[in-house]
């Protein structure tokens, strides 16, 4: 699964990153200021997505093999969220989705905040990836009993049928279908996420 993923997941838009490069290096007096500017935030775009790939593949790596500590510390939730929307912030701009937040600012966690994080930071990709334009995501924060909390991120976007969702937590399955505008999808992002809420305890 792992070097599937970076034959192929990696390859193919690295292919399209290297054609745009050299189109620009080689003829950048052919193309106006605004050409350029959409030409610059697609590889911006493009640059994000990759980066996010590569490190949820380091950190499944390093969760294999006994390398990431579990190191749990007093979080704030909302300010956790509201990093991981900043990060996605053009993106949930240029689709113009909504996004509707019900989190008590006061709501403390005793997590590991890179495990957090990155569970976060998938869920949220995931909604703004398969969101279509004008769509509405909201994140929601409940008290699931004394110790523990429900966080659902909700979206509005295309949706799973059953037979994607039978495959999602199995590593030996594909499921890497792009997003509404062509965003990359690798299927290691929600493994992480199940494996780092394990780690936790949690469901």
């Amino acid at each position: 699964k792992f070097f599937s993923i970076i034959a192929h997941d990696l390859r193919s838009p690295f292919t399209g990153f290297i054609g745009l490069t050299n189109m620009m290096s080689e003829n950048i007096s052919d193309f106006t200021i605004d050409e350029l500017s959409n030409i610059s935030k697609n590889l911006n775009t493009s640059a994000k997505n990759l980066f996010q790939l590569l490190n949820n593949l380091l950190e499944w790596s390093s969760i294999h093999r006994g390398m990431m500590k579990y190191n749990p510390v007093e979080i704030n939730l909302m300010s956790l969220f509201q990093k991981c929307l900043d990060d996605e912030k053009e993106i949930i701009n240029n689709k113009e989705i909504k996004i509707i937040t019900k989190i008590d600012n006061k709501i403390l966690v005793f997590a590991d905040m890179q495990m957090l994080e990155t569970i976060n930071r998938n869920l949220i990709s995931n909604a703004v990836k398969f969101s279509n334009h004008n769509g509405v995501i909201s994140i929601d924060v409940d008290y699931y009993d004394k110790d523990f909390l429900k966080v659902s991120v909700n979206d509005n976007g295309i949706g799973m049928n059953k037979e994607l969702l039978s495959k999602l937590f199995k590593i030996q399955e594909v499921v890497n279908r792009k997003g509404t505008e062509g965003e990359l999808s690798s299927g290691i992002g929600l493994l992480l996420c199940k494996e780092f809420v394990n780690k936790h305890n949690g469901l």
